[in-house]
């Protein structure tokens, strides 16, 4: 997903003081391609930081790592108008948009119902089994769950030789519901708030200013 940065450079003058002449004058000590280097490297440091400091899922499930991932794939580049900032992960989009997600090569979403299942797909799994309930006068898969199984457990050998054992029959937990689609609401939260890019670039050409200007300073 790539977020538009639109930071020409008298735009960039501007936002850290739209009223000093002395700040248009220095309009010429940058080139663009300076202005968007400066720029989309503090940019990319600011969304990178959001996500690594994304809370994880809300059930408490074992992370599977999509923050840290997104951060990592976090980029920038310039254009015309100013500096794209790219995320080349999958979900961002969706989760910062929202909106309704089907199934693409299968009749029914799989979404997880336990930790184990987290982050996985039912094909992860040799041991799950559908589960079944009658809607409308028709029967219907709800769930895919753990098929039932026999846990042996031995215990020590007797004076005959013999061993001991019990046993205990596990299976039938739920590992995913199994639903038509899903409507997921949008997410302004996943991407760092408008004040807070503007203020980064506000503050970067700021610094570049001041590195000018004592720059020129020393050179007097």
């Amino acid at each position: 997903m790539k977020f538009l940065i639109i930071m020409a450079i008298s735009y960039a003058i501007n936002i850290v003081d739209n009223v000093s002449p002395a700040m248009v004058a220095l309009e010429g000590l940058f080139t663009p391609s300076q202005l968007a280097a400066n720029i989309g490297e503090a940019e990319v440091n600011l969304f990178q930081n959001h996500f690594i400091h994304a809370p994880t899922n809300k059930y408490g499930y074992p992370t599977t790592g999509f923050w840290p991932a997104a951060a990592r794939a976090t980029n920038w580049s310039a254009v015309a108008d100013g500096v794209n900032i790219n995320v080349n992960q999958i979900g961002i989009r969706q989760r910062f948009m929202g909106g309704d997600i089907f199934p693409v090569h299968a009749k029914n979403l799989a979404i997880p119902a336990r930790a184990e299942a987290y982050g996985k797909t039912p094909g992860e799994f040799n041991n799950l089994q559908l589960a079944w309930h009658r809607v409308g006068g028709r029967s219907e898969a709800f769930a895919l769950v753990e098929a039932a199984a026999t846990q042996v457990h031995l215990g020590r050998k007797g004076k005959n030789g013999a061993r001991s054992y019990d046993t205990h029959v596990t299976g039938g937990g739920v590992y995913f519901w199994l639903v038509k689609s899903v409507s997921q609401n949008p997410d302004p939260e996943v991407i760092p708030a408008d004040e807070d890019i503007l203020s980064v670039a506000s503050d970067t050409v700021n610094e570049m200013i001041e590195r000018a200007s004592r720059d020129a300073g020393g050179a007097s």
